[in-house]
């Protein structure tokens, strides 16, 4: 039987709440995300497909940190980028997610993001986005 691919949203979230036990790491912006700083929202977006349904999945990763200071939000960012590159590295694994990290490449390196939703442009916090791709295999 083919084995399920894994859970790629709860695999990166657990990799990055490993190494940012102090934020709050989601996969979804909360409602309340003024209450949650230092804040970091990773999730899956389109992008990417399986490289082999078989075994090999491959997934855009977007990520976003917001901080209350433009250093603590691009140090967290910068931070975010090598917790993922050092978590597919060392082919980082979560049980429930149902695998492990594999590879990772960078498509779009952290920006300081100004644009958008003004409430938070002008909210005194800071937003960094990147966007990555990662691959995962299921556990076997």
């Amino acid at each position: 039987m083919t084995p399920l691919l894994p859970d790629v949203d709860h695999l990166v979230r657990a990799a990055y709440e490993a190494e940012f036990p102090d934020a709050t790491v989601v996969n979804a912006w909360p409602s309340d995300w003024a209450a949650h700083l230092p804040l970091l929202v990773a999730r899956k977006v389109p992008g990417s497909a399986a490289v082999d349904v078989r075994g090999l999945d491959r997934s855009t990763i977007s990520v976003t940190v917001c901080a209350d200071s433009r250093a603590e939000a691009s140090l967290m960012a910068r931070h975010a980028r090598r917790a993922l590159f050092d978590a597919c590295t060392a082919q980082f694994a979560d049980v429930e997610a149902g695998g492990y990290l594999s590879h990772f490449t960078e498509l779009v390196g952290p920006f300081w993001q100004r644009a958008g939703d003004a409430a938070l442009t002008h909210s005194g916090s800071y937003r960094y986005e990147a966007t990555y791709q990662v691959t995962t295999r299921p556990h076997l």
